[in-house]
This record gives structure tokens, C-alpha cells and sequence, in this order.
């Protein structure tokens, strides 16, 4: 989506991990950084629900469109409530 970015960051986004299933995904992403040479990121559990958040506050704040879908939403959602 972001072809032309100079940077990526990768990310796996989740709002409900069992602790086991999360201590499996933490060694497939040591993995994927040992192959790749890049991080994989992952937000899961409480950290999900404070970046969600933080998602949240900043789409309330503002109703300029920024060609992110899934911010664009949030935007509406925020703004439908008042």
C-alpha cells in the first residue's frame, strides 16, 4: 500500500492473544526478524487497546481526510457521537 515509503514497518495487530498463542507469536517474530533483518512488531492484548485509543483521540481531534481508509473511518465514528 505504501510503496513508495523509504521505510516499512511491519506489524501484527491483534485485540485478543491467549497467553500461549502470544508466546508463539513472539518466537515467529524473533524468526521473521533473524530472516528478513527487520522487525516485526506486535500489538496485541492491552497494547492493542491503548493504540486503538490513542487511534481513537486522534480521529476525534481532526476531520482532515488523509487518504488512510481505516482512519478515515474512525474519523466518522468519532465525530457521529457528538
Amino acid at each position: 500500500m505504501f510503496d513508495p515509503a523509504d521505510t516499512h514497518r511491519f506489524q501484527f495487530w491483534s485485540p485478543n492473544v491467549p497467553p500461549a498463542s502470544e508466546e508463539a507469536l513472539r518466537e515467529v517474530a524473533g524468526e521473521f526478524g533473524s530472516r528478513s533483518g527487520s522487525e516485526l512488531e506486535l500489538v496485541v492484548n492491552d497494547e492493542y487497546a491503548d493504540r486503538i485509543d490513542e487511534l481513537r483521540a486522534a480521529a476525534a481531534s481532526t476531520y482532515a481526510q488523509r487518504n488512510e481508509l481505516a482512519f478515515r473511518f474512525l474519523q466518522i465514528l468519532e465525530h457521529v457521537r457528538d
